[in-house]
């Protein structure tokens, strides 16, 4: 599948943030902003090839909105 395309919900967003950071989820942080400290943990798992260079990423956020503090449009 080329870039950009697929199922994912903004697969232009998600490719521009990834390509900010040349593919190292580890090093997004696309929002800083705060969030409510309440814990209930989200799970991400991701693997698969970034211009050939494997990729695996696991993480556990408190909760969805550092999710999408940290992954952004990624997280879909």
């Amino acid at each position: 599948m080329r870039p950009g395309r697929g199922l994912h919900p903004y697969p232009g967003a998600a490719c521009d943030a990834l390509r900010s950071v040349d593919g190292y989820l580890r090093d997004l942080e696309v929002d800083p902003g705060p969030c409510p400290m309440i814990w209930d943990p989200v799970e991400v798992e991701a693997q698969g090839h970034w211009y050939g260079r494997p990729e695996s990423y696991y993480e556990e956020f408190p909760n969805r909105c550092v999710l999408e503090r940290e992954l952004g449009p990624v997280a879909g």
